[in-house]
């Protein structure tokens, strides 16, 4: 595993962007850093977007149903965990070089 910078982990965060590796990293006050690589099948942060100060005006039992679920489907293929921000994204980085060894991405952080 790699040793990486503050200052290189902002540019690994840019290089993932750049590769259109969906991702993401978020934390809950002393939780640490979780990150996770998205599937692609439920995409969570676009249906927070497109729900965001919408007024439902009819919808069907079944939407009612989902809607008001408290599970939420899993979105991801992996995620770890890490109270070093640092060692966050290179745990993400590592792990987006395994699954995606051909990426563009996994090409730049390797060398």
């Amino acid at each position: 595993m790699k040793n990486i910078s503050y200052e290189m982990a902002v540019k690994v965060i840019e290089s993932i962007y750049d590769s259109e590796i969906p991702c993401r990293v978020e934390w809950m006050y002393d939780g640490g850093f979780t990150w996770s690589i998205q599937n692609g099948d439920y995409p969570r942060l676009m249906i927070d977007d497109d729900t965001e100060g919408r007024i439902i005006l009819a919808e069907t039992p079944e939407n009612m149903l989902l809607r008001h679920n408290p599970i939420l489907a899993k979105d991801w293929i992996v995620r770890g965990n890490n109270y070093s921000f640092k060692e966050a994204v290179n745990e993400l980085a590592e792990k987006i070089c395994e699954l995606y060894p051909e990426s563009k991405f996994a090409q730049w952080f390797t060398v």
